[in-house]
């Protein structure tokens, strides 16, 4: 596809960090390709197995393992986050599951104030962070911000209600049933990684590393490569794993208490794109992006992944790709 191949080109000089791009067609057929390096200092090349952290993008996975709770009648979206995680206060009664997930909760981002601390932040830490917040930004169902508290709060209930951690519910209702073997959470600096991409940002002296220092998980720190992200839009564009039910259950449309549209369908985000409804997602932490689309009705979709923190790149990647896209 002249597209895939007109992206990679930019990410293809000589000293540069990655991309890797896949266009899932009508017909599911799959097109490809990569370019740029996963690791500058060891001069490996980006490929379809090496593995990036998705970031936000993690947070469609954390959706669906709620859904599957939900399903098997283990939750309701409607209970209250005070049922799972009491601890939090009574500032958080109101909270429901269903808040969470759609960004209406109106509790505090933990983004900030501990990514800026210096120290490595862990989920325990950003409940501790609620704690000692207690208090609301907004009533719940009101309003909508976009935060990642509650996400790591989604995790948290996870591993509450199924008995398991949240990398190991994953791994046994999502990861495995589906063959997404290079897929995985990481938790700490000294889990094991597969082919991992090194994450670079760009200043004016040169491309560095990124220092990682936040581990939390549920909204995001899942790492993944192109081969498995392509079983995970396949996912949804098919009806082996989800029905046709089911999808219409995660992707319904909720309201906020003024009846305005909640722009959020467990995670993804939904627009137009020349007449043809989409999903979307688009992730990023530093040193990693990432973006999935799902054109569901039409049954195609892509993926990008990179560990390439410069967003005017970025920026000129996606413009070209929703410039071209539609019209395969």
């Amino acid at each position: 596809m002249e597209i895939i191949n007109e992206i990679i080109k930019d990410y293809q000089s000589e000293n540069s960090p990655g991309l890797a791009i896949a266009y899932i067609n009508r017909d599911g057929t799959v097109i490809h390709s990569c370019g740029g390096y996963a690791n500058l200092n060891e001069n490996i090349p980006v490929a379809s197995t090496t593995n990036f952290n998705i970031a936000s993008v993690s947070k469609t996975i954390t959706a669906a393992a709620i859904y599957l709770l939900y399903k098997n009648h283990k939750i309701s979206l409607r209970d209250s986050v005070l049922d799972y995680i009491p601890e939090l206060g009574n500032s958080y009664q109101e909270v429901q599951i269903l808040h969470l997930i759609n960004h209406s909760s109106g509790i505090k981002d933990y983004y900030k104030p501990l990514s800026d601390s210096g120290k490595n932040v862990f989920n325990r830490d950003v409940i501790n962070f609620l704690i000692e917040q207690n208090q609301l930004d907004f009533e719940p169902n009101t309003n909508i911000d976009y935060i990642n508290s509650g996400y790591v709060l989604l995790a948290e209930i996870i591993a509450r209600v199924s008995g398991q951690s949240y990398p190991d519910f994953l791994e046994s209702n999502i990861f495995q049933p589906l063959g997404m073997d290079n897929t995985f959470v990481l938790i700490d600096e000294n889990s094991p990684v597969s082919e991992q991409s090194e994450g670079y940002f760009f200043s004016g002296n040169g491309i560095f590393p990124v220092k990682k220092s936040l581990y939390t998980c549920g909204d995001s720190n899942i790492y993944s490569n192109l081969e498995d992200m392509i079983i995970w839009i396949k996912t949804f564009t098919g009806d082996q794993f989800f029905s046709a039910v089911d999808k219409k259950s995660l992707f319904q449309i909720h309201r906020l208490k003024n009846n305005n549209e909640i722009a959020f369908r467990s995670a993804w985000i939904p627009r137009k794109n020349d007449g043809n409804d989409v999903l979307e997602i688009i992730g990023g932490v530093p040193g990693f992006g990432c973006l999935i689309a799902n054109y569901i009705d039409a049954g195609f979709g892509f993926v990008l992944l990179t560990n390439n923190n410069d967003q005017k790149l970025w920026g000129k990647t996606l413009e070209k790709l929703y410039d071209r896209i539609d019209r395969y």
